[in-house]
Parts: C-alpha cells; structure tokens; sequence
C-alpha cells in the first residue's frame, strides 16, 4: 500500500501482522503512464500507482509485501470499494479488473474493454452509455454478460470492490442540498495503454419559487424560470502532451460560454480549430456565445470539497 502526504521518517518498523516493513519516501517524477516515481531510502522505485504533478515531492508511505502475503491477500483478501477521492483520479479495481479477465476470461475483456470509452467516433456513445449505467446504478449492464460472469465466476471479491465503487459513482452524480447542488461523474477513458479518469462536474440552473399569486399557470413559470437559466459544468482530465486540461463552461437557452485553462499555451493552430469547433457548432445549434482561453498554473480548486465529508483534493493512491 501507499498513501500519499503523510509525514514519515525513512523507515518505520511494520505494525505485528501486516506481513511487510513500511518505508518512506517522496515523490520526484511521473513515469510514462503517471505512475509515480519515488526517490526511497532503498532507491528509486517505480510505483504501479497514479501521481499528478501537484503531488510532486509529497512524502509517501509504503508496505512492501513478502510474495507469500501478496498472494495470500490476493487469494482471500477482500476488496475494499474505493474512497470518492480516489474515484476521481483512478479506478483500481476496473484496472485489476480487466487484468484478471485478461487471463480468466479473455472474451470478457475483450467486451470490457470494447465497453470503456476512446478517441475515436465511438466517444459520444460510450460516454453517453456510461452516464446512464451509472445514473441508473447498473454496473451489470456496463460489464456486459461475459465480463460480469468472469468475474462472478473468478474473483468475485473484485466484483464486489466493482459494485461498491459504482454506487459510489451513482451518489456523487444526484447532486442535492449536501454537494451544493453539484454532480460530479468520474468516467474511465482508454487513452493509449493507459486508464485516465475524465471528471465531469455539473450544477444545474437553480430553480427560483415563486410567490407570485396571479393566476398564471405555475407550470409554465416554472418551465419559463427554468429556460432563463444557466447550467454549469466544468470538464477536468490530463491529456498526455498537453498536462492538465480544463473546460469551465455555462450553457442557457440560446448561449454557450467556454473558457478553457491550461498550464502552458495552446498551440496556435489548436486555438484556431478549437475556435472553429465552436463557431460551427454555435451556427449549427443557433446559440450565442464565445471560447476563451487562460493560461494558470494553479486551477481552481474543483467542487470536491462538497462531494467529500472530509473535504480532501488530494487523494491517498493505493498500490
């Protein structure tokens, strides 16, 4: 295991039973995948864990397992669902997943993987499927038969940790009072050989009641207050080339905003098409609008703090 941000000495002594001795150290660099780097008291070690830049020179925390332990919790440990904070920068247990299938049921991870969304003319749609598998709390319709029997059939403490993690997704996309109105969806995409999570937030025009006792009929006020109004959304993920990518955007009736931030400018042509993109599209739908562009090395923090009861941004990162 290893947990990142906790302050450690160089090495500390494993609690009795946990089968490992736990050492420190930190966080220099990310590898070609996002995997961390970390500089040890035992040397550089490449970690199967996710690192972003923000989490560079943390101090980590990590239990080296003997092969007999790893294999024994692998054989009876059983997963755990993972916290919303890791949801929304990785999915351990769909990479597992489709490891285990890989070797116990090709088939199925064949269609698992066919399932998880791409670049490519498919994005829309497999996107799309996503959000209404996970709206309607189904993880069984976005396996698909074949993945779901191999998992019931050969690790059905992964499929556990799965069903777990996606009601997990399911409550943070409802939104309500607690999130401030916010929904968050935390989506897989298949990005070369590597899973990246696309975090999705949105927060619905607010409806206004009214007092107004006139005899007009409510429905149609409440249809017309819901028109005037703006949603917002805010699209995050990390592009490889690029680094941290984000859309803040607000959408209305006949109006659509894009500001779109970066750590380092865009190249000029990729403004140029991305302006055009919008244009078109804008002409196409009849809407108004414009797309902006701001260079930040600090984003603004992204509405976790209300999908999280201890408010965290930074998750712990389980190896």
């Amino acid at each position: 295991m290893l947990s990142v941000g906790q302050t450690a000495s160089n090495a500390l002594n494993a609690q009795p039973g946990s089968g490992g001795t736990v050492i420190s150290g930190t966080i220099v660099a990310t590898g070609g995948n996002g995997q961390a780097i970390v500089n040890s008291p035992i040397g550089l070690l490449d970690v199967a864990a996710r690192a972003e830049s923000g989490q560079l020179q943390s101090e980590v925390r990590m239990e080296m397992l003997s092969r007999a332990a790893a294999e024994s919790a692998g054989r009876s440990g059983t997963a755990q669902p993972a916290p919303l904070a890791v949801l929304s920068r990785e999915w351990p247990a769909l990479e597992e997943s489709l490891r285990a299938l890989e070797i116990s049921a090709p088939q199925g991870a064949a269609q698992l993987a066919a399932t998880i969304a791409r670049p490519g003319p498919q994005l829309t749609a497999s996107m799309l499927f996503f959000l209404a598998a996970v709206r309607g709390g189904s993880l069984g319709s976005w396996l698909g038969k074949e993945a779901n029997q191999g998992l019931e059939s050969s690790n059905s403490r992964l499929l556990s940790a799965l069903s777990g993690d996606f009601q997990s997704l399911s409550r943070a996309s409802d939104g309500g009072p607690e999130s401030g109105g916010w929904r968050a969806f935390f989506m897989p995409v298949q990005h070369n050989d590597a899973l990246e999570q696309l975090r999705l937030f949105v927060l619905p025009a607010p409806f206004q009641p009214t007092d107004d006792d006139s005899k007009r009929d409510d429905e149609e006020e409440r249809e017309e207050s819901a028109e005037d109004g703006k949603t917002r959304f805010i699209v995050d993920l990390l592009l490889s080339g690029l680094g941290p990518f984000q859309i803040d955007g607000s959408v209305a009736k006949k109006s659509l905003s894009l500001l779109i931030r970066t750590r380092h400018a865009l190249p000029s042509q990729m403004r140029a098409d991305i302006i055009d993109i919008f244009e078109t599209t804008a002409a196409r739908t009849g809407m108004e609008g414009a797309v902006s562009f701001k260079v930040q090395k600090e984003f603004p923090p992204l509405p976790l703090a209300e999908l999280m009861p201890d408010g965290r941004q930074g998750p712990d990162v389980y190896a």
